[in-house]
């Protein structure tokens, strides 16, 4: 019998591989804990939701590009409106298989020792979270504890939960730190956000609230004489809205000397 070799990838989702993958690592963070389930024998549904243009087929294409380099048999369908269902993108993944390849069995049970690994690595994850360690330092945040935790139980629900609250947690660090006015830690509250959901629609909002509070403190400095922390301010609202009327207002004045 002819050795087994998946089929090959549609046409699209290997031209959309070609392109750049930008951000994205909370969803590939998902995508390979969902993956290490099913490798386990335990089947799974995903589903990618987003407005158009939102990187959906990217996303998908990226996921059905690393499993086909791994020897998995990656089968994509479609549905029309014409159908009576939404379009989507489905992704059906299986090992190849010999003739006599046994059936997939349940998941291995996780041992006593395993459990109380998992809940330790969750237990830093939250403290980590709390502490604002979102995303880094690598190995200690909040975010790779999640996935170390997931490596070893990818059913834990503490686990899950914990990693798919990440955003939201963010979220509300970055509002009590601009209620705070740290502005700093506001602004690596944005960058974890950039990071673990790109394309947010919540980023573009917070961006301009930010911005906004570092013309503010620019005013205040202006007022005060200090034309240099009043500079040094402006830049950070330029980066984060570079369009925003008082941005244009402010850097005029700086450079009139008003």
């Amino acid at each position: 019998m002819a050795p087994w070799s998946p089929v090959a990838l549609p046409p699209r989702f290997a031209a959309a591989r070609r392109t750049r993958l930008v951000g994205r690592r909370y969803e590939l963070g998902v995508l390979e804990s969902v993956w290490e389930r099913v490798a386990q024998g335990a089947g799974q549904v995903l589903l990618i939701g987003g407005e158009p243009g939102a990187g959906k087929t990217r996303l998908a294409a990226e996921a059905a590009g690393a499993l086909h380099a791994e020897g998995v048999a990656v089968l994509v369908g479609t549905a029309t409106k014409d159908a009576g269902v939404a379009y989507h993108n489905d992704l059906s993944w299986s090992f190849p298989a010999a003739d006599n390849a046994p059936m997939p069995v349940a998941p291995p049970s996780v041992t006593p020792q395993q459990s109380a690994a998992v809940a330790r690595l969750v237990q830093r994850a939250q403290a980590a979270t709390n502490n604002g360690n979102i995303m880094m330092p690598p190995g200690d945040s909040a975010y790779d504890l999640y996935r170390s935790a997931l490596a070893i139980d990818g059913n834990s629900a503490a686990a899950l939960h914990g990693l798919q609250a990440l955003p939201g947690q963010v979220e509300s660090q970055f509002d009590q730190a601009l209620a705070a006015g740290n502005l700093g830690k506001a602004g690596d509250m944005l960058a974890n956000l950039a990071e673990l959901a790109p394309g947010d629609a919540a980023q573009g909002m917070l961006g301009n609230r930010l911005a906004g509070a570092w013309l503010d403190q620019a005013e205040q400095q202006l007022a005060r004489g200090d034309r240099i922390g009043a500079s040094q301010s402006l830049e950070r609202a330029r980066k984060l809205a570079p369009s925003n009327p008082r941005v244009l207002d402010l850097g005029a004045r700086l450079q009139s000397g008003g």
